[in-house]
């Protein structure tokens, strides 16, 4: 799931794999340049709840020039956080 300013995406859910590759792209209205923008990551269930992966959180600000921005993030905890738990981590690219 990706955030912004309450507007929110869902991407595809892979299944029946340890090395998900999401190609998915969303266009979220972001008004404040100071914004964040929070991407969670889930492991879906079929039954049940889904299991809580990770989260990161990108400032827009340092996105400002309109470029492509690819990196890779590590995953931290409910608050985008990291903590001594290893998550892992997304490669995203925003412009």
């Amino acid at each position: 799931t990706v955030s912004v300013e309450g507007a929110k995406a869902k991407g595809a859910v892979k299944k029946a794999t340890l090395e998900p590759v999401w190609l998915d792209r969303f266009e979220l209205p972001a008004e404040d340049p100071d914004s964040t923008a929070t991407v969670q990551l889930d492991d879906h269930d079929l039954v049940g709840a889904s299991d809580f992966m990770g989260q990161c959180r990108v400032r827009l600000s340092t996105l400002r020039d309109e470029k492509a921005h690819r990196a890779w993030y590590q995953l931290g905890n409910v608050s985008g956080e990291l903590d001594e738990i290893e998550r892992g981590e997304v490669e995203l690219c925003f412009r």
